[in-house]
């Protein structure tokens, strides 16, 4: 019934190569077509309950109300957030907590964004996190402990830290913070 040339086994897997090239061609055409037609309709999608969005750990909830900048002098605090919590909303427990915060902070001077790391917690906190790991010690190179949760507080203590590092441990003085 086939032409006896379909017998062969290399016409046929030049054949099946052929049609796979193709169809990956037609794809490739169809979507560039979609794409320019979407773009041209101006079609803006209203459903918003039809987009799912994900929050990943170490990022800001996307449900978190948004907040202006903070500006101290030539350092702007673009966002900060915590690893297992709402930064507005702070910890269940205000007193007892510790988490990582990331900090992302912009440079008027030099019109650079750099990112800061913490370790952020009250001394109920450490003490909870040393149990719950069955550690014996913990050690973070930036380090803040704070009475309970205030956003302000550890917001400006990490602007003091940021300026102290650029300005020397003068800028921590005049702040009433002390480094140990």
């Amino acid at each position: 019934m086939l032409p006896p040339w379909l017998d062969r086994t290399d016409v046929r897997i030049a054949l099946f190569v052929g049609f796979v090239v193709a169809l990956l061609m037609l794809s490739r055409w169809a979507s560039k077509y979609s794409d320019v037609r979407i773009q041209e309709s101006g079609f803006v999608p209203t459903e918003p309950a039809a987009i799912r969005v994900t929050q990943k750990p170490g990022q800001p909830s996307p449900d978190a109300p948004l907040e202006p900048p903070a500006a101290y002098g030539q350092v702007v605090v673009k966002s900060m957030w915590f690893k297992t919590f709402d930064t507005p909303a702070g910890p269940p427990d205000p007193k007892v907590f510790c988490d990582e915060l990331t900090v992302e902070i912009y440079h008027r001077d030099t019109g650079e964004t750099s990112e800061w790391s913490y370790t952020v917690g009250t001394p109920e906190g450490f003490s909870r996190l040393l149990n719950d790991k069955n550690w014996a010690v913990f050690f973070a190179p930036e380090v803040i402990v704070v009475r309970s949760y205030d956003k302000e507080i550890i917001r400006q203590t990490v602007v003091d830290r940021y300026t102290s590092d650029i300005e020397g441990d003068e800028a921590l003085r005049k702040a009433g913070r002390e480094e140990l």
